[in-house]
């Protein structure tokens, strides 16, 4: 058994005759993170989280579907890291009630979903050179 960190997945396998290995994903969930010693904590992306916060984008739409917490949801969050390794997700709810989640990445890359009290759609806000969206 393994774990592919930055994601919510478990791999088991067996060791086959000609010294590959022959597994699955299991349906169980796990969250591990990277080993790390001393302060080589990587930065949060709290820079390009002050622009999506409430930055126009390059790009608005609107998508069919409300917002999701991805950290929840552990398909979506280990889909989502294997895609984009290094998205960072953050997710919360305005004064309003209107339920937001962000996903951001080092190369500025950002993008912001909302979706208002009483609705089942989310406007969408994107911004940089890799749409994370």
């Amino acid at each position: 058994m393994t774990t592919i960190a930055g994601t919510g997945l478990i791999v088991t396998a067996d060791k086959t005759d000609d010294g590959g290995a022959r597994g699955r994903v299991e349906w169980d969930r796990g969250s591990f993170m990277t080993p790390r010693a001393g302060n080589d904590y990587p930065p949060a992306l709290n820079e390009v989280f002050a622009q999506a916060v409430d930055h126009k984008g390059e790009e608005v739409t609107r998508s069919p579907f409300p917002v999701l917490n991805v950290m929840q949801a552990w398909e979506v969050w280990s889909m989502l890291s294997l895609t984009v390794p290094g998205i960072e997700h953050r997710a919360g709810i305005s004064d309003d009630g209107s339920r937001m989640a962000w996903m951001l990445h080092a190369d500025g890359s950002w993008a912001r979903a909302c979706t208002r009290p009483g609705e089942q759609t989310a406007t969408v806000h994107q911004c940089g050179p890799r749409r994370p969206v």
